[in-house]
């Protein structure tokens, strides 16, 4: 295809130049285009549905093929239909599902992997050569129309249940598909710039005609002095035919026109060196206008639509919230804790304060008081830690006449 494409009007341009002895295959007068469309046609429309209809056809012929291999005995037949009379039910089968799918066909690993081959070569089709064949992405649409249904049916009704893996994406065939739709721009520009006479067309109205195409064919062939061909069994090998004319923009051979810019090697003319600076400047051309176009289509039209892009980021912020709410709720109940730990021994000291205070007889100065309940909040809180390190020391506490004392 890329033969066809690209080389095949540079390769096989002047008639008998041969490469290693063998001869190019030369295109078609008219040029490479009629023939790149030809065989595209035959790729899309022929051999596509040629495919999907053995792609449909094989798996059930190989899952009757497995049924013919597993047919029941005479005795399961008896037990089967002793099963189906007492059940009374006569059309049911008793037959499990997982034992009824047995006769399938299995679904070996990676089994994903030639649907998607098939799918990354219909894009590079598609996709490289669409400025030869416009009609291609149209027959691609219908072809994987049907394709969508045929692998529906043999994934389910012909094919044993897979294990189900969980995916991010599809993996390596993300930056081969990206790869291809980058070559696609590049090749295509050469196809219109090489294979196609849209660049000779320009240059020939625009630079030499004045916006006129009259005379076109005459100026793109150019003459060879056919003396130098030998062609055994042809028609014209009785008469007398000195000239030859090809499709390229080349000098003539000396012996026809000796007087004028002649090569006896076939030089390139001047048209020849304008129109390959046109079609060099194309491709620039070509090339930077789709990046630019893709660019904008790409920022316009996001990845990730913006419904999803705003659920997304609602589940995100909802999820950041829930840590956050634990986070509190965990330092809450430790600070909690300690807070009521807090209280009870403050609680304890204060019930031991007013025992103290109020025991008649004991103490009649406000001033002691006040600072009997600082030595007992302090005993109290040093006896808590001895008690929470696991201390049981019998001196530990003391009696009030002990502190009086």
């Amino acid at each position: 295809m890329l033969y066809l494409g690209i080389n095949g009007d540079i390769l096989s341009s002047i008639p008998g130049r041969r490469y290693f002895g063998l001869r190019p295959e030369e295109c078609d007068p008219a040029g490479c285009m009629v023939e790149l469309v030809i065989q595209l046609a035959i790729i899309m429309c022929g051999k596509q549905f040629w495919n999907g209809f053995v792609e449909f056809a094989w798996p059930v012929l190989l899952t009757w093929l497995r049924s013919l291999q597993l047919l029941e005995t005479k005795r399961q037949r008896n037990d089967r239909a002793k099963h189906e009379l007492v059940d009374k039910l006569g059309k049911k089968n008793r037959i499990a599902r997982w034992e009824q799918d047995y006769i399938l066909n299995p679904a070996y690993e990676q089994f994903l992997f030639d649907e998607y081959l098939e799918m990354v070569i219909q894009f590079g089709f598609v996709t490289l050569f669409v400025s030869a064949f416009p009609l291609a992405p149209l027959f691609a649409l219908v072809n994987n129309i049907f394709e969508i249904r045929v692998d529906a049916y043999k994934y389910i009704v012909a094919t044993q249940r897979p294990t189900p893996e969980r995916a991010r994406d599809i993996g390596i065939w993300l930056p081969i598909l990206s790869m291809i739709s980058k070559a696609a721009v590049l090749v295509n520009a050469c196809i219109i710039a090489f294979t196609s006479d849209f660049i000779p067309r320009f240059v020939y109205r625009f630079v030499y005609m004045h916006d006129e195409l009259y005379g076109y064919v005459n100026n793109s062939l150019s003459f060879y002095d056919s003396s130098r061909i030998f062609v055994k069994w042809s028609e014209f090998e009785n008469d007398n035919i000195t000239v030859c004319r090809f499709r390229d923009y080349r000098k003539p051979s000396c012996n026809i026109d000796p007087s004028g810019d002649c090569d006896n090697d076939y030089g390139f003319t001047m048209q020849w060196w304008i129109v390959f600076t046109f079609r060099l400047a194309f491709i620039l051309i070509f090339e930077h206008l789709v990046a630019m176009v893709k660019g904008v289509v790409a920022y316009v039209i996001p990845d990730i639509p913006a419904n999803i892009f705003i659920q997304l980021q609602r589940q995100r912020f909802l999820a950041r919230q829930a840590r956050i709410s634990n986070i509190t709720s965990a330092v809450n109940a430790r600070s909690g804790s300690e807070s009521n730990q807090d209280n009870t021994e403050e609680s304890d000291v204060n019930s031991m304060q007013n025992e103290l205070v109020f025991q008649p007889g004991q103490f009649n100065n406000d001033q002691t008081s006040v600072e009997l309940g600082k030595i007992m909040r302090d005993k109290h809180r040093r006896t808590h830690s001895f008690l929470s390190l696991g201390s049981h020391r019998s001196d530990s506490f003391h009696t009030c006449r002990d502190l009086v004392d």
